[in-house]
């Protein structure tokens, strides 16, 4: 698998470009502080909680399970709480 299919790299390159272009937006309301009748712009921030979602579900994709170790985490498992976690940490950074 290439580098670039790692889904969590994926969220982080597209939030990565969003700060990206909400930098050269706010330069530009800077550079037009003065000029009369211009309105600040801002753009609004990705939604992490649907980003955080799709990346959980490939975590959460059905395997078969033939022993403990092969099941998918269930709700409550620390896998899954730490996978959230991490989620939750990228998403606010």
């Amino acid at each position: 698998m290439p580098i670039s299919d790692i889904p969590i790299l994926t969220m982080l390159r597209t939030r990565m470009q969003w700060h990206q272009e909400r930098q050269r937006v706010l330069a530009e309301n800077v550079a037009n502080a003065d000029t009369p009748n211009y309105r600040a712009r801002d753009l609004a921030p990705p939604d992490s909680a649907t980003l955080c979602g799709r990346l959980l579900s490939i975590f959460r994709a059905p395997t078969p399970a033939t022993s403990p170790e092969t099941a998918p985490p269930t709700r409550n498992s620390p896998r899954t709480a730490t996978t959230a976690m991490r989620c939750v940490r990228a998403a606010t950074q």
